[in-house]
């Protein structure tokens, strides 16, 4: 694999580093946000005792898809990242070996 192809993962892997880092940064901001929906939604029972469990319920439906999606899309970058490193790695190892048998294709 050239030289420049294996720059383009790479770039592409600094990327996904980047994305990875700012949803590990802003999670603490996401778990504030879902643990108060529930909390917040108790005010509903202002209105009456519906509409409170109506929102109750809501709030803690998001809080929960809240917290399945933020763990997901981490688990999803670390996944494509790992495999990304290992691409990266083949190549290399094969461009090594080849250059260790003459530049034999």
């Amino acid at each position: 694999m050239s030289d420049t192809q294996i720059a383009k993962y790479e770039a592409w892997i600094q990327k996904l580093e980047h994305l990875h880092a700012d949803v590990v940064r802003k999670r603490p901001i996401y778990f504030r946000i879902f643990v108060a929906m529930p909390v917040v939604s108790m005010l509903g029972f202002i209105w009456g005792v519906w509409f409170g469990v109506g929102a109750l319920l809501t709030g803690i439906m998001m809080c929960g898809f809240g917290f399945y999606s933020v763990n997901m899309i981490e688990g999803d970058f670390e996944r494509e990242l790992e495999g990304l490193r290992r691409a990266v790695d083949g190549f290399r190892a094969a461009d090594r070996a080849q250059d260790r048998n003459g530049g034999d294709a």
